[in-house]
């Protein structure tokens, strides 16, 4: 006898079994949306310091107050939902609260010296949408009058902001120190460079040299360069150049005090830089020469204007340093002696 098995009834060509199933799967597919996939976790939100330099030429033309806005600036996002927005070189100068709503950033209010005033024509309340790649934050405007908000929040991506743990190094003479003579008054326009030589050779102006063939160094080296040029933007928005010239090699220093005279000399004329607000970031890969030395192409972003130059690095001490002063110009390589 030949087994016999249940047969569901047709419907419209498809049997019930059919409907059934396809039933099932759309619930499922349903359910799937409706909920995060396992193991993917949901973005990172901004939460922490960023930092971000404006420059002058980053400023509309007459716009009223607008060289308050020339600065390194740093903006604070607090997990309790508040924020600070700060000057390096005056401090706290807006803060209020935003919230995260998806991929928006709302500013709930907005108060301070500098920023929105809560009118009708410039309102305390914005929006953005954010992007988190790494650790730079983009911020694009949703809504938003406020032009110094604006310029402030989204001329350019706001990097990870390290302050300045560098102990200063201890330069007799050097601005700051005991007994040192006053420092020249802050200027906002680097000097010249001298006939002579000495300090004052923006770098860019010549041009930008390769890095020397090399081994691409390793993720841990990388790492901590990266760290390295984030303590040097923090160490030079003090203003102290005792603090930005320790991130510096011997050589380096050695080769900068001899063009320059002397290391205290060096510092005071750096001081006289130091107005201008400057930015340090990676943009290419780091190449080891040696175990002890690497290159790298750097931004530097100098009163907002982005100069890429070759960085040489040294390790010292344990640590990686750069070798060089960047306001010297890229490093030339030593002369050929003739015979």
């Amino acid at each position: 006898m030949r087994p016999t098995f249940p047969r569901f009834p047709a419907l419209g060509g498809r049997s019930a079994l059919a409907r059934f199933a396809a039933l099932v799967g759309a619930v499922g597919l349903l359910l799937s949306l409706a909920q995060p996939a396992i193991g993917q976790d949901a973005p990172a939100e901004p939460s922490g310091v960023f930092g971000v330099t404006i420059g002058r030429f980053d400023l509309p033309p007459g716009l009223a107050g607008g060289p308050a806005l020339v600065g390194q600036w740093t903006v604070t996002f607090n997990e309790d939902g508040s924020y600070e927005v700060a000057r390096q070189d005056v401090g706290v100068l807006a803060s209020g609260r935003f919230e995260i709503s998806g991929r928006t950033l709302n500013v709930l209010d907005w108060s301070g010296l500098v920023g929105c005033g809560g009118t009708d024509e410039e309102p305390s309340t914005a929006s953005y949408a954010w992007e988190l790649l790494g650790d730079e934050l983009r911020l694009t405007p949703i809504q938003d009058t406020c032009t110094d908000r604006r310029i402030l929040l989204t001329t350019r991506g706001f990097g990870r902001y390290e302050a300045c743990t560098t102990a200063p190094l201890e330069i007799l003479g050097a601005p700051g120190a005991p007994g040192a003579p006053e420092p020249p008054g802050p200027v906002t326009t680097p000097p010249a460079a001298a006939p002579g030589g000495g300090l004052g050779a923006l770098p860019g102006a010549t041009p930008v040299a390769g890095p020397p063939d090399g081994e691409p160094a390793g993720a841990d080296v990388a790492a901590e360069i990266e760290t390295l040029l984030r303590q040097a933007t923090g160490c030079w928005a003090t203003g102290d150049p005792a603090r930005f010239l320790a991130l510096h090699s011997q050589p380096a220093l050695d080769a900068a005090s001899a063009l320059g005279g002397s290391l205290a000399t060096v510092a005071t004329q750096v001081a006289q830089f130091m107005a201008t607000p400057v930015g340090f970031e990676l943009i290419g890969d780091v190449t080891q020469t040696d175990p002890t030395h690497a290159t790298a192409y750097v931004e530097i972003s100098f009163g907002g204007e982005p100069i890429p130059q070759s960085f040489t690095f040294a390790r010292q001490d344990g640590a990686w340093l750069i070798d060089f002063l960047f306001l010297l110009g890229p490093p030339q390589p030593a002369p050929t002696p003739q015979p």
